[in-house]
């Protein structure tokens, strides 16, 4: 698993047909698969499991959640052969709204490094910039001002999630601790409250020019908002289904990143010309 210089090197791909949850391929630098990792989809408490093949013939370790909801969660790596505890990776809540952080804490809790996103600006073009979130990131493992014991960088492919590890043969950090911190599940909560906030404001939006765009017949107004907004759902789910079973979630996720931005922006430019 070692790279030119030394370092230790792993590639953490998503599988892309996948009916429900997700699955990843860990690869060595040689592209050999030496890993397999199933996430369950509709888990309130995440438990992952790492394996050695898709058929899970031997677990190698597992990453559970410390509790169901946690603004500021923590997720204890365990190594299945031996039973032991390696670490725990806590997000740093507050910070990560902005710029993704994380403390990497030893067997005892103690913080032993951070993975800090690359940098303050990149982080807020990702978060708030119409298709910012398509950027490649960079994550970086340290230990104070010192040099990354550890990188992280995903790949630029709106289909295919693929994060490469680097890791310095210098860290004193357990690999098994490093590549827990590579696989992205730690990104659904946030992703899941930026969609739910989208959706409320524009939702919200819509729904009060509607009722507003014909004081006279208000209530003729909102039914067909309502009318308009349920047959809309209905058609999307029949034909959002039939992309899904033909090609999984990524496509539905793309095209409303796509859509959904450019209906706003559509609305708002006639809204202002109605004022």
């Amino acid at each position: 698993m070692s790279s030119g210089n030394g370092a230790t090197e792993f590639t953490i791909r998503r599988k892309v047909f996948t009916l429900m949850g997700a699955k990843f391929h860990i690869f060595n630098a040689q592209d050999q698969v030496i890993g397999f990792c199933q996430q369950k989809a509709f888990k309130l408490k995440e438990d992952i499991r790492i394996y050695s093949d898709e058929a899970k013939s031997r677990e190698l370790m597992r990453i559970n959640a410390r509790s169901i909801v946690d603004f500021s969660a923590a997720y204890d790596v365990v190594d299945s052969q031996s039973e032991s505890k390696v670490g725990t990776l806590r997000r740093k809540g507050m910070q990560s709204f902005v710029r993704d952080t994380w403390s990497v804490l030893d067997t005892a809790d103690q913080e032993i490094g951070q993975i800090v996103e690359d940098s303050q600006a990149m982080a807020l073009v990702r978060r708030f910039i119409p298709l910012g979130n398509l950027l490649p990131q960079k994550f970086s493992l340290k230990q104070g001002e010192g040099p990354a014991l550890a990188e992280y960088r995903t790949h630029f492919n709106p289909f295919v999630y693929r994060l490469t590890v680097t890791v310095s043969p210098q860290s004193p950090v357990s690999p098994y601790l490093v590549l827990a911190s590579g696989l992205a599940w730690w990104l659904a909560p946030a992703a899941v409250a930026l969609y739910c906030f989208a959706f409320y404001a524009l939702h919200n939006t819509l729904q009060t020019c509607g009722t507003q765009m014909t004081p006279q017949a208000r209530a003729t107004g909102f039914a067909l908002f309502s009318s308009a907004f349920y047959v809309g759902q209905t058609l999307g789910v029949t034909l959002g289904a039939s992309v899904f079973d033909r090609a999984g979630a990524v496509p539905l996720f793309v095209a409303s990143a796509l859509v959904l931005p450019a209906m706003a922006l559509w609305f708002a430019s006639h809204l202002k010309r109605r004022g």
